[in-house]
């Protein structure tokens, strides 16, 4: 028998927090993408410790602005991540899509290539604010209409206070889901 798993892609990986609620929410991660070596370090660390963790993803130590993603044949259930959230922070320089740092970029490209069935990307609350106004819809809009269809992507967007048991504060975040009705199940 084969076993039926939700196939997930996880970008801007970090540590894996983000990837391990998916992975234990039933997503089987065909691969998770991190640049930073110290966090990937520590992706290893709980992939060798499988029995504990269950984490058997495909690590991939790359940058996700240029990471090829032509390997991904089977349909994508879900795309999830957390782009840097540094451009859109409260503290910093505020400088939002002029930042080096701004990977949403990247995510459209993702969205794109990958034609995911649903997406998940998590970041600051800064991102809705007044400021970033116009870029936050220029986000919601290139996600909504990843190849400008006639049918949309319906894309919901709110922020919530989060805390983790692990967590050492907890913080308000914005996350921006995303459901193909192209893709979708029929139920």
């Amino acid at each position: 028998m084969v076993e039926e798993y939700m196939r997930s892609i996880e970008l801007f990986t970090g540590a894996g927090g983000l990837a391990l609620g998916t992975h234990r929410a039933g997503f089987h991660h065909l691969a998770v993408i991190e640049r930073d070596h110290d966090s990937c370090a520590t992706l290893q660390l709980n992939r060798v410790r499988r029995s504990e963790t269950g984490i058997d993803w495909l690590i991939h130590e790359a940058d996700v602005t240029t990471f090829d993603y032509s390997d991904y044949h089977e349909p994508i259930d879900l795309l999830a991540g957390g782009p840097p959230c540094q451009p859109f922070s409260l503290g910093g320089k505020h400088a939002g899509d002029t930042d080096r740092r701004n990977m949403f970029p990247a995510v459209f490209r993702a969205v794109r290539e990958l034609r995911p069935r649903a997406f998940l990307f998590e970041n600051v609350k800064g991102l809705t604010r007044q400021s970033f106004r116009p870029y936050f819809d220029y986000i919601i809009d290139q996600l909504a209409f990843p190849f400008v269809l006639p049918v949309p992507v319906r894309v919901g967007k709110n922020t919530k206070r989060v805390s983790r048991n692990t967590a050492p504060r907890a913080k308000r975040l914005a996350a921006i889901l995303g459901i193909s009705p192209m893709n979708a199940a029929t139920t």
